[in-house]
């Protein structure tokens, strides 16, 4: 019943992020039209093709930059779970070597014992 919660949520939420992004795109396709009316009516028809140049390129930058920063995450990721792992490994093996250390006095109390006896 948990699962099912969890995927309904994520799948709503993803809905939600696509309608966002379709209503973005709509209000900047919108935005887009009023200004190239704008400067067409002005005679400035250049600047406008200059302007959506410079917009193209601002937005091949920007992606660029959240590439760079999703890879730097990335290895940073990596490099705290590889320090974790090696932690909860080596915390592992010092458990298991005090408990096989104990175990092997048990061992030799319990042997010295029966000599004795």
């Amino acid at each position: 019943l948990c699962a099912v919660k969890v995927i309904q949520f994520c799948f709503r939420c993803h809905l939600i992020r696509r309608n966002a992004r379709q209503q973005r795109d709509k209000e900047r396709h919108a935005a887009l039209t009023i200004q190239r009316m704008w400067y067409v009516k002005n005679g400035q028809v250049t600047t406008f093709v200059l302007l959506s140049c410079l917009r193209e390129i601002d937005d091949r930058e920007k992606k660029f930059e959240q590439s760079i920063i999703a890879r730097f995450r990335a290895a940073n990721a990596k490099k705290i779970q590889r320090k974790y792992r090696s932690y909860t490994s080596n915390r592992r093996m010092r458990a298991s070597t005090r408990i096989q250390c104990r175990y092997r006095i048990v061992l030799a109390l319990s042997l010295l014992q029966s000599r004795r006896s």
